[in-house]
């Protein structure tokens, strides 16, 4: 019993470090390899609109910007985009 219990702890103990080094590991190399800036988010802030389609919030740098009736409308994605162009 005492073998199993000291079998869970070190299990405990040593997978989480594993993943730290094995993720530590691929990040370096793919900033090694160049694909690290490939996937940049853009920078969120600044004030929230509401999707006319799907109703979430959604910040004005992150959204898809459509001007209609000579308003700017802010959408989640290219898909509420169409979405909306097409009703």
């Amino acid at each position: 019993m005492m073998r199993l219990l000291v079998f869970l702890l070190l299990f405990i103990l040593v997978v989480p470090l594993i993943r730290i080094f094995v993720g530590a590991a691929a990040r370096a190399l793919s900033d090694f390899l160049g694909r690290g800036d490939s996937r940049k988010r853009p920078e969120i802030g600044g004030k929230l609109h509401r999707d006319p389609v799907c109703g979430v919030y959604v910040s004005e740098q992150a959204s898809v910007k459509r001007v209609k009736d000579g308003e700017t409308r802010y959408y989640c994605s290219v898909e509420c985009a169409r979405k909306d162009e097409r009703a």
